[in-house]
Formats: C-alpha cells, sequence, structure tokens
C-alpha cells in the first residue's frame, strides 16, 4: 500500500446493496397497465450530493485543515464523496531528492548519475496516477509539478511524457503549477508547455526555468491564455500569471504578452531570483497593467532601488495586494523623494533576509512604514524571514535583544507602533510569527487593546509576556500574565498562535505537565469565546470544544463551557517534507 493510500481518509462502512425480497412478486409494467396513483409520498433525499459539496467547501475553503477533511469523510458516503471530490481538487507531483535515484527507492541523495534510474518513478506520496482515473481526473482543478524530476533524457525518463499525457485528462484543470527544480532540459518545456494553450478553462499559470530557460519554452509560453474571439481579434482568460526566477529571454517577451493578456489579467507574480527586472522592464509593464492590476510580487533585484519600486507601485491604481522583497543597504535608509499612496491596498507582505542587528530592523520598519503608510484600509499585514524558524527555538537568552544559538530576536518597536497608531481600525491579520521578531509585554498589551478587529493574530513573544508562574502551598500551576492582567475586547479574534522566544537556559514552561498547558489553552479560550476558535503556542495546538454545563438546581437552563482539546495534525503526504 502506497503513503498516499495509507493517509487516504477510510470511508464509512459498505454501501448496502439492495436485494430482491423472495415474498415480493415481481410486477411487469406495460403501456396497457393502468397507472394507480401512489399514495405515499417519495422520501425526500436529505442532503444532495451537490449541497454537501457545497457545505464542505465552505468549511475548508482553502484546503488547509487536513484533518477536518479525513473527518468529513467519514461521516457518511456522501460526504465521502465530497471529501474526495476536494481531496483530488489539488494534484501535487513533486519527487523529493531523496527519491530522484534508483527509481523512487528513497537511497539518499544521488550524487552521481544512476544508470539504474529510469526517471518514471512516481513518488508514493503523490496523487497524481489515481487522480488520472476517469472517476477522478473531472476533480482536478490544480496541477502542481515541483520537485526534484530526473534530469535524464528519454528514453529513459518518461516522466514528461506520463505528465504531457496526463494535461487533456484534466478536462476543468484551472491551475498549472510547472516549477520542479531539476527536470530534463528542453524537453520538458517541449512536451507540456504547448499543452497549455488546449487546456479550455485555465486561468492561473506559474511556472519557473523549467519552461521559461529556453527559447522553445518563452516562445510557446507568451501564447499561453491567448485564445481567438470573434471578429478575428483575441481572447484572453488568463487572469493570474506567476514567474519564478524569470530570465532575461522571458522578461523581453513579456510586455507583449500583457498586452494580448490586459482583459483579463489581475495579478503577475515575480518571485524569488528577479535579477533580471530592471526599471526599464517594470517600465515596460505600466501600460498594460496600470488599470486593471490588484494583485503583485516582486523577488529580489539588486537592479532595483526603493525609489524605482514606489514609483511603479504608485501607478498600479487598483492595487490590493503587494508581497515585496527588502534587502539591506546603506544607500536605501534614505528617506525616498516620493512615498507611494497605496488607496486601495488591503494587504501587504514582507519578505527579507536574517535580520541580527538593531540597524538592520530599524531599516525593515522605516521601509514598512513608507509602503503602508497611505494605506489607511490596510487588513493584512506579513513579515516573512528566510531563518530557519525550527533553529530558532534553540535561543537561550533572557533579555529582549539577547541573540541565542538560532539568531536575535529583535523587538520592532517602531513598527508596532505605527501598526497601532495607524492601523488599528482595519487590522484583521496580524503575522509576525515568521519574522524573527519579538514583540514586548508593553506593546503587545497596547497592540491588543486598540486591535479591536484583529482575526488572526501570529507573533513571537517572551516567555514572561504570555507565561506567569504562579506557585502555591499545595501545587504549582501557570496562567496567562497578558490575558488575565489585561482582559482585551476581541470578539472577531478566531486564530491566535504565539511563539515563545528569549527564553532562558530553563524557561519555566518545562515545569508543567501536559495538563497544565490544556487548562492554560482553557483559561484563555473562554476569555474569548465564542469568537476564537484555535491556540497554538510554539506549535502545540488547541481547538475550542463547547461542552454544555447543565444547572443543576433544576432550572433546566445550560450554560456552554469551552474546553481546549488538542487539534488533530494530518498533512497532506505530498505537503510533508522528506528527511533529506
Amino acid at each position: 500500500m502506497s503513503d498516499f493510500a495509507a493517509a487516504t481518509p477510510a470511508p464509512p462502512s459498505p454501501r448496502p446493496s439492495p436485494s430482491p425480497s423472495a415474498s415480493t412478486p415481481s410486477t411487469k409494467i406495460s403501456a396497457n397497465t393502468p397507472h394507480t396513483p401512489n399514495t405515499h409520498p417519495a422520501p425526500t433525499p436529505v442532503l444532495v450530493p451537490d449541497l454537501i459539496f457545497r457545505i464542505t467547501q465552505l468549511i475548508l475553503t482553502d484546503f488547509t485543515d487536513y484533518a477536518l477533511l479525513a473527518r468529513c469523510a467519514r461521516v457518511s458516503w456522501a460526504f465521502n464523496d465530497a471529501a474526495s471530490r476536494m481531496l483530488y481538487e489539488r494534484v501535487v507531483l513533486a519527487p523529493s531528492l531523496s527519491t530522484t535515484g534508483g527509481g523512487g527507492g528513497g537511497r539518499g541523495h544521488a550524487a552521481v548519475l544512476d544508470l539504474r534510474d529510469r526517471g518514471d518513478g512516481i513518488p508514493k506520496t503523490s496523487n497524481f496516477d489515481s487522480a488520472c482515473l476517469p472517476k477522478y481526473a473531472p476533480y482536478v482543478i490544480s496541477l502542481e509539478i515541483s520537485g526534484y524530476i530526473s534530469p535524464r533524457p528519454p528514453p529513459r525518463n518518461t516522466l514528461p511524457a506520463k505528465i504531457a499525457a496526463a494535461l487533456p485528462l484534466f478536462v476543468n484543470l484551472a491551475r498549472v503549477q510547472l516549477t520542479p527544480r531539476t527536470y530534463p532540459s528542453p524537453l520538458f518545456a517541449e512536451t507540456c508547455v504547448p499543452l497549455l494553450r488546449g487546456l479550455p478553462v485555465l486561468v492561473e499559470v506559474c511556472v519557473g526555468p523549467a519552461c521559461t530557460a529556453e527559447d522553445v519554452g518563452a516562445e510557446a509560453l507568451v501564447h499561453v491564455g491567448v485564445g481567438e474571439g470573434g471578429g478575428g481579434g483575441t481572447r484572453s482568460r488568463l487572469q493570474r500569471l506567476t514567474l519564478v526566477s524569470p530570465g532575461r529571454r522571458i522578461l523581453q517577451l513579456l510586455p507583449g504578452w500583457l498586452e494580448r493578456l490586459a482583459g483579463s489579467l489581475t495579478e503577475l507574480h515575480l518571485k524569488d531570483n528577479c535579477g533580471s527586472v530592471t526599471p526599464g522592464v517594470l517600465r515596460s509593464f505600466v501600460p498594460h497593467v496600470a488599470a486593471t492590476l490588484t494583485a503583485l510580487t516582486l523577488g529580489l533585484s539588486y537592479s532595483l532601488t526603493n525609489q524605482d519600486v514606489f514609483d511603479f507601485v504608485a501607478q498600479l491604481e487598483r492595487l490590493e495586494r503587494l508581497h515585496l522583497r527588502y534587502y539591506w543597504a546603506k544607500q536605501q535608509l534614505k528617506y525616498p523623494a516620493r512615498v507611494p499612496a497605496l488607496r486601495a491596498l488591503r494587504a501587504f507582505t514582507a519578505s527579507y533576509t536574517t535580520i541580527r542587528t538593531r540597524a538592520e530592523a530599524d531599516g525593515l520598519d522605516a521601509w514598512v512604514r513608507w509602503v503602508v503608510g497611505g494605506s489607511p484600509n490596510l487588513e493584512a499585514l506579513h513579515l516573512k524571514s528566510d531563518a530557519d524558524a525550527s533553529s530558532s527555538l534553540s535561543n537561550t537568552n533572557d533579555s529582549d535583544e539577547g541573540e541565542g544559538e538560532g539568531g536575535p530576536y529583535i523587538s520592532h518597536d517602531a513598527l508596532v507602533d505605527h501598526v497601532i497608531s495607524k492601523h488599528a481600525g482595519a487590522l484583521k491579520v496580524l503575522s509576525m510569527k515568521e519574522a524573527c521578531a519579538c514583540v514586548r509585554k508593553d506593546k503587545m498589551r497596547v497592540l491588543l487593546e486598540r486591535c479591536a478587529r484583529v482575526e488572526r493574530l501570529e507573533v513571537r513573544v517572551s516567555e514572561g509576556t504570555l507565561i506567569f508562574v504562579r506557585q502555591a502551598v499545595a501545587h504549582d500551576g501557570c496562567y496567562s500574565a497578558l490575558f488575565a492582567e489585561h482582559p482585551f475586547e476581541l470578539r472577531h479574534l478566531r486564530s491566535a498562535s504565539f511563539n515563545i522566544c528569549n527564553a532562558p537556559r530553563q524557561p519555566q514552561l518545562q515545569r508543567f505537565e501536559v495538563d497544565a498547558y490544556d487548562a492554560l489553552a482553557t483559561d484563555i479560550m473562554n476569555k474569548y469565546r465564542p469568537s476564537l476558535r484555535r491556540l497554538a503556542v510554539n506549535g502545540t495546538v488547541w481547538e475550542a470544544s463547547c461542552v454544555p454545563d447543565i444547572d443543576m438546581e433544576g432550572s433546566g437552563s445550560s450554560i456552554q463551557t469551552v474546553v481546549a482539546r488538542r487539534a488533530e495534525i494530518l498533512v497532506p503526504p505530498w505537503d510533508r517534507k522528506s528527511s533529506e
């Protein structure tokens, strides 16, 4: 049994097959048989499959809760069919580096060419093979090809041919991602890219160097999403375009492609290494995207200054979501001559390399303020660092400005003050957990007092900010000092995630048993019920569960008590990181 099959939710008990009764005679119906009206009304179906599927879609809006999908699959056969439909909406083929040698046998890093590798091994964790079956192929909406595909050329390598054969089977395919790290060049671009033009409902394309590095792939790619319209003209249908590490050749062809897509394209994302993106390249985009673009991503390019980026985004009138890459340089610290006023901006994401000094942190804070300072309706702010979050958990310094084995957790007081003063009334999402940035206790208190509309909160705080140890004669316990001392009006808070940073060498969290942590989570969730549904501390996730507390005095009334239960964490097999 494959890993994918083992991880697929088990269906409920088998459907009962109706068998004819021996005591009931069969009746032959002919055209001359008089029709007798049925006095008993036909049974009304409780839930039709389409309605169940819609309900499942509302529960799992972005397919992030695999455990909930597994529970839905075990309710009934109707829910199992709906869960299967959602399970195959996204098909992922991502061979890991350890499975590229020996036909997917997981033999470790392939340092040299393995002559026994046929290159056609599909990982056991992938749902690609089963998605090609006629039963599931119509369900496929998103196809992602990534990871390490064997670079061996045909006829030994048949995987690109398998991918090309599968594309026409997915008749409802709306999103395609072709971003393998290793691949047979230029066979991948020759076999797969031309087939994208034949997908009738394709609205999103994400491609990497496997499709754009060669001239043949780039020239075929720029015709994707453009069809023939009435009167001999062209009709565009592509709405979202993502280019990962775009090279010079595809950037030369991109302005013409954007011109043909001007009627439909609303999102443009240039990710990772964007060294070939120059100020002139950005200026060539403006006539084709200025009036229609609502989402933009720009990766790292040392050819662009802050002023170049600000001048470009300032011309995008309808921009609502923006993701920019920050790099620290002394010449970038000067206040820009022109700051963008992005009045329509709703969400901003800043990614950057590891910050280890106060000067670098202050530079990042100033840069973020410049970008979002003119956005009065900012609802989401995300900060993401390249540093590995798991390696930073070993931080052993007790000070707020300390540096441990995983690097410093420097407070971003200036940025938090800006959020409190400028965006407190509209902010709904604040995610700084991946930023390697610590929020001080006093700033955290003011943040929670002012940002009353926040729905999702992800931050790093010191141990003393979140946990306070209470010692008694009989037993020791712990409770949340932050939430106990200051009751906040957080009526919209649905999810909160805290990571403890800058902890001492023997943190207080290690003194207690599992029950103490569960009691702590229950205490916090009871304070903010019924809105707060999920709480996470250092990776441990609790979900709120309502338990009726019946009145024993005979009034018959009951009170809902919230109990925090540890959540079942399930990750789809294709999203699991292999141990390399």
